[in-house]
């Protein structure tokens, strides 16, 4: 019963610790590295099947929006690997509220990720199809729209995500704070009541 029961101990002090976290979600981000690289690679195989229709200037300006994407399955992988690294630092084992900073930062990334996706790469791939001709793809007067739609939805994405995620740390560091100060006044109750 006693081995049972430190067993349970180790477990119990590793669920509650906050470490349960920490590697799941490294895997996790990860994962979202290799699966938004994955399907931006899968854009560059589809935006390839109308080549052979397209016009000199319309396969130079694909060429160019499929290197383009490389680069961002490139950034992708990148992004989320370095990411992926400040988890270990967003669990404070010592908190009460462990799983609401985790939530938090991955909201963050999202947004910052589909921000930047969005906001840079969404307007060189537009930009280079406008410039290009790319008019099978992509009608001048849509890219027009989309040339300056793209960074502000970007900048949108980045400033709502990070709203969201500096409101729920806020409300957790909050909560945490209250809980040490409320241990450190019974602590000063309990000192004070044996000097008495």
């Amino acid at each position: 019963m006693k081995k049972i029961n430190e067993i349970l101990g180790i477990v119990l002090d590793y669920v509650g610790g906050g470490d349960i976290f920490r590697k799941p979600f490294k895997w996790l981000y990860w994962l979202f590295g290799a699966i938004f690289a994955l399907g931006l690679i899968v854009l560059i195989v589809a935006l390839f099947e109308p080549f052979k229709y397209l016009e000199a200037g319309g396969k130079i300006g694909l060429i160019l929006d499929a290197l383009v994407l490389v680069v961002a399955a490139a950034f992708s992988v990148l992004y989320w690997i370095r990411r992926a690294k400040e988890v270990e630092n967003v669990v404070d084992t010592n908190a009460r509220y462990i799983a609401i900073p985790i939530i938090a930062h991955l909201n963050r990334t999202m947004g910052e990720f589909f921000g930047l996706l969005f906001g840079v790469f969404g307007t060189v791939l537009v930009l280079l199809a406008v410039l290009f001709g790319v008019r099978e793809l992509l009608p001048a007067d849509l890219g027009l729209i989309l040339i300056i739609g793209c960074p502000i939805v970007g900048f949108i994405n980045i400033l709502f995500s990070r709203f969201v995620s500096e409101s729920l740390s806020v409300v957790t560091s909050i909560a945490n704070d209250t809980r040490v100060l409320a241990e450190k006044a019974k602590e000063g109750d309990a000192k004070a009541e044996e000097e008495v």
